[in-house]
C-alpha cells in the first residue's frame, strides 16, 4: 500500500488530511503523515493503519499527533 493510500484511510480519523493531500506535495505530506502514525504505533506501513484502526487510544493520539503538525501541513499544502 502506497502512502498516500494509507494517508487517505487515516482521513477518517483526521479529515483535513484529505485536504492537505490535494496539494502539489501530496507524496511529502502523506510521507509526514504516516510517519507520524509508524512513530506513534512502532509499526510501519498498513501495519499503522491497522493499530490506529483498532485502537480508540491510538486514534486520539493520532488526533492530537496530527493537531501538533497542522500548521506544518497546512503550510506545505498552501
Amino acid at each position: 500500500m502506497d502512502p498516500i493510500s494509507i494517508a487517505l484511510a487515516l482521513a477518517q480519523f483526521v479529515p483535513a488530511i484529505t485536504r492537505w493531500l490535494g496539494g502539489d506535495q501530496a507524496g511529502d505530506i502523506a510521507q509526514q503523515v504516516v510517519g507520524a502514525a509508524e512513530t506513534l504505533t512502532g509499526k510501519t506501513g498498513p501495519d499503522a493503519l491497522d493499530a490506529i484502526k483498532a485502537d480508540p487510544a491510538q486514534q486520539l493520539a493520532f488526533r492530537q499527533a496530527m493537531a501538533a503538525k497542522a500548521d506544518e501541513l497546512e503550510k506545505a499544502y498552501l
